[in-house]
Order: C-alpha cells, then sequence, then structure tokens
C-alpha cells in the first residue's frame, strides 16, 4: 500500500547567480565550514540528472554561473544584466521540488535508520533506487514543459531533513523571427502580465506534476508557493 502525502514546489527567481549560492547547490564547501545546513556524511548520496536524463554525481568542476554562461554561448542568447551596476532583470528561476518528509525519506532510504541530529555519522546509509526513478520522472516533466537545453542544474540533494531537487532554469525563449532571448514573463506568465495571469500559469503546473507525483503517494496538496 502506497502511503499519502503532498507535493511541495518553491519558485525563487534571481537577477544572475552568486558564487556562494552555487557552491551551496553544489556542496562545493569546505568540510570545516561553520554552521552548514546540511549533513556531511549524506552527501555523498546527492545526485545529478544532466543531458538526456543521465543520473551523475554531483559535477562540482563548474559553477552554477559557468554552466549558465555556457547554456547562453550555446543557445546565442544575451544575458540582459550584463554590463548593469545593478542587475534589473529575472534572468534564473530556481524551483524547489519536494514533498512530505516520509513519503521523500522512504523512497530515500527505505526503511534504514537516518539520524538527523547534528554530527550524525550516516555514511553507511545506501541511496534507493527510488528517488532516482522519481528525480528522472520530474526532470523529463521539467523538459517537456521549459525545454531541456534551458536547465542549467538539475540537483538532488539527499543529505536534508527532506530529500529534494533544486532546479536552475533559465527561461529562454525563442521569438517568431527565430533568435532567442530571456524572459521571465514569456516563459512563466504569458502575454498578458500580471500576478493574476502568473497565479494561473504555476498553479497549471502544480495541477500537472501531481500527475507525475501520483504513483509515489504525493497529491496535489492546496496551495503553489513562489517568490
Amino acid at each position: 500500500m502506497i502511503r499519502k502525502g503532498t507535493q511541495e514546489i518553491f519558485v525563487k527567481a534571481y537577477k544572475g547567480m552568486t558564487m556562494e549560492e552555487s557552491n551551496l547547490i553544489l556542496r562545493n564547501v569546505s568540510d570545516t565550514a561553520p554552521n552548514i545546513p546540511f549533513d556531511k556524511s549524506r552527501t555523498h548520496l546527492n545526485f545529478e540528472i544532466a543531458e538526456s536524463g543521465q543520473i551523475v554525481p554531483v559535477d562540482t568542476s563548474q559553477s552554477i554561473p559557468e554552466r549558465i554562461k555556457n547554456i547562453l554561448r550555446k543557445e546565442n542568447v544575451e544575458d540582459p544584466n550584463k554590463g548593469l551596476a545593478i542587475p534589473r532583470y529575472r534572468t534564473v528561476a530556481n524551483f524547489f521540488i519536494g514533498g512530505t518528509a516520509s513519503i521523500m525519506r522512504a523512497i530515500s532510504f527505505g526503511k534504514q535508520n537516518v539520524f538527523d541530529m547534528d554530527n550524525a555519522n550516516n555514511s553507511g546509509i545506501i541511496r534507493m533506487g527510488g528517488i532516482e526513478h522519481w528525480a528522472l520522472d520530474v526532470y523529463n516533466f521539467i523538459c517537456e514543459r521549459y525545454n531541456e537545453k534551458c536547465i542549467a542544474a538539475f540537483i538532488v540533494h539527499l543529505d536534508v531533513n527532506n530529500p529534494y531537487v533544486n532546479c536552475i532554469l533559465i527561461p529562454i525563449i525563442t521569438l517568431p523571427n527565430g533568435k532567442k532571448k530571456i524572459s521571465w514573463k514569456k516563459k512563466f506568465i504569458g502575454e498578458k502580465d500580471s500576478i493574476f495571469a502568473y497565479k494561473k500559469k504555476m498553479i497549471e503546473l502544480h495541477d500537472e506534476l501531481a500527475k507525475v507525483n501520483l504513483k509515489y503517494g504525493l497529491l496535489r496538496g492546496e496551495s503553489f508557493h513562489t517568490k
């Protein structure tokens, strides 16, 4: 019998991404860094999904800002914040995708005992296949909806109390003349730019993702969080 929970989605807009933010997402931090908000003994369980759905270890050799620059270069897209003293345009979407902790932990660790207290040693924990299947389903969903070429990083974090995905996506659109540009409005809102139009699009996203999550016991839930 599949246990039931609710899916969780949070989308945050950035006007670029800092190295500090990138290092935290990639876990590219010193082992001696203070106040690290994750379990270092489980960081080896984290993984990312790369092009064509390849499940691979997290690549810390290339920062997310570097990944973004590479995407823009390949797609021949200019960063609208380039040269501005203060960035003005929303150029990066950070999707946080997960669900009820009991469900996410079950598909990640099975029945293994995972200790969440500070300085716990969970180095013997093994990653279960369920979390990979879930993450790949979510990855394919995001690709179909927003275009795989727009994804700069799709990182699955298992070193936290409630496992989740960080999906870093660049809102690149193709214009009628074939040229490409960054447009948060047209990627996530549509032609009519309003808070109501944005909310409608996000609710639709929540509804459609619920169809993917159903087989994992994660139901639609009541709200969608944006910032």
